[in-house]
């Protein structure tokens, strides 16, 4: 029975073989000197990104500060609004 079930399996990874173009992968070994093609595009497309992180965690620090800047201003006005309605009495 596991003999029968060993050369079915056999028979069908020979047939599928003929289909399969990715079935083996060629190993190729590089020196980490060579730099592959399109690596340095890469490299600078990576610093950009972490530059526009950077300039992002700044302005979304800035608008915090900025926000808390506005409630403080708008707490004054407030204030001010009402001292102008108790001179107008």
């Amino acid at each position: 029975m596991d003999s029968d079930s060993s050369e079915e399996s056999k028979k069908r990874k020979a047939a599928g073989e003929k289909y399969t173009v990715f079935a083996k992968s060629k190993m190729i070994a590089r020196s980490p000197e060579k730099q592959q093609k399109g690596e340095e595009k890469l490299d600078v497309i990576i610093n950009m990104m972490k530059e526009c992180k950077l300039d992002q965690r700044e302005i979304k620090d800035e608008l915090q500060k900025l926000g808390a800047e506005q409630e403080l201003i708008k707490e004054k006005l407030i204030s001010i609004q009402q001292e102008n309605i108790g001179i107008e009495k």
